[in-house]
């Protein structure tokens, strides 16, 4: 599977210097998912495929991929909370951590949400802007979710 991400971006994007992953944690289809979930949806399929080839560089790394690494970690958390094992599903309960409480967990979604919704708004305006100085021949603004609807506080608006 292709990713714009690395694993090793997404720790330097998203988590705090001091946050400790399991290795495994940050696989290639969960990526591949935040990708899927919260980045093509805005630059559309062509665009997509450019940027997993390595296209618009400097565009990747300054909008997409912050966007993408926010979105890792979103789909990331509620995993790490819960571990499948032989004996079916269980919190981890290390030496000196415990879970977080569920007020805690929902703050912190919350929190994530709304860094999504700041950094989706950021790419769709830099689309915009680059598409009306007619670059990024790949962009179809049809394709944009954004041009479509929009969610206001829960609310979906169908455009």
């Amino acid at each position: 599977m292709k990713t714009i991400l690395t694993p090793q971006q997404v720790l330097n994007l998203a988590f705090a210097a001091g946050e400790y992953l399991p290795p495994d944690a940050l696989s290639e289809p969960l990526i591949v998912a935040a990708e899927e979930r919260y980045v093509r949806p805005l630059v559309g399929r062509s665009l997509y495929e450019k940027l997993l080839d390595g296209a618009y560089e400097e565009f990747s790394t300054h909008y997409v991929k912050p966007l993408a690494a926010v979105g890792v970690k979103r789909l990331l958390l509620p995993q790490l909370r819960l571990r499948a094992c032989a004996g079916g599903v269980v919190t981890p309960k290390g030496e000196g951590w415990q879970s977080a409480s569920e007020e805690s967990f929902a703050t912190a979604d919350r929190t994530l949400r709304s860094e999504i919704e700041t950094l989706s708004r950021r790419l769709d305006a830099e689309l915009r802007r680059l598409h009306a100085e007619g670059a990024l021949e790949e962009y179809d603004p049809n394709e944009n979710i954004r041009n479509r609807c929009r969610n206001h506080g829960g609310l979906l608006q169908i455009l």
